[in-house]
């Protein structure tokens, strides 16, 4: 989850629409948080 520090400041404090509008401004932040959030529901479940 390293690549959310450099981030985690900027959208913490942001409601789910400005949260939204930074990840489509920013796409390969997004595809990262998913496959982490992916990996860690499997995490879970096992």
């Amino acid at each position: 989850m390293l690549f959310l520090g450099e981030h985690k400041n900027i959208i913490k404090d942001k409601s789910p629409e400005e949260r939204k509008a930074y990840l489509e401004k920013h796409p390969e932040l997004g595809q990262k948080l998913k496959a982490h959030n992916m990996e860690m529901k499997d995490h879970k479940k096992a």
